[in-house]
């Protein structure tokens, strides 16, 4: 009968409607998915200086490292949009460049140092249980055992018996 066909067709339509949909669909989820596909494992560079000697050196962001005597700093060979970070056991002085869209930050065995750009020192040497954070300019955030302290220039913090203690710096030329 003319009616049934008509509804067969109508189902016909509706149905290869609902498969393109699906298809349209589909492809832009995939692409949404791959647009939005970050590569997280960048390679990771490690170095270690070796003792009796000093290092300095840039990274890909234009930032200066200057890396103490028996110091193993890692660090990827990019840096990602969102944020900077790298990873030391030993001392080092920093020069970072400013973003503000990316925070550098500095992890160690003990705590955490956060900063948009700045010049501080870190000294976390895990043999040695210690941890200590140094500002000379800008701003700097640390982190330690569930505590931050944010640092003003020419003041440290040190982490001592659990507690981050905030002290102002007498000398600074022992970073010179």
């Amino acid at each position: 009968s003319f009616i049934n066909q008509k509804t067969r067709y109508k189902k016909i339509k509706i149905t290869q409607f609902y498969r393109y949909a699906a298809v349209f669909i589909g492809a832009i989820l995939l692409s949404w998915f791959i647009a939005n596909l970050k590569d997280e494992t960048l390679p990771i560079q490690q170095i270690t200086v070796p003792l009796g000697q000093y290092m300095s050196m840039t990274l890909a962001d234009g930032s200066n490292v200057y890396l103490n005597s028996g110091t193993t700093l890692k660090y990827p060979t990019k840096f990602t949009d969102d944020y900077r970070t790298v990873e030391i056991d030993g001392e080092a002085f920093f020069q970072i460049t400013h973003k503000n869209d990316a925070p550098f930050i500095v992890r160690t065995f003990k705590g955490t140092v956060e900063v948009l750009g700045t010049k501080f020192n870190v000294e976390a040497y895990k043999n040695r249980n210690k941890f200590i954070t140094s500002l000379l300019e800008g701003t700097v955030k640390v982190s330690a055992n569930n505590q931050q302290i944010i640092l003003k220039p020419n003041e440290r913090a040190t982490l001592s018996d659990g507690k981050l203690i905030r002290s102002k710096i007498e000398d600074d030329s022992y970073y010179s």
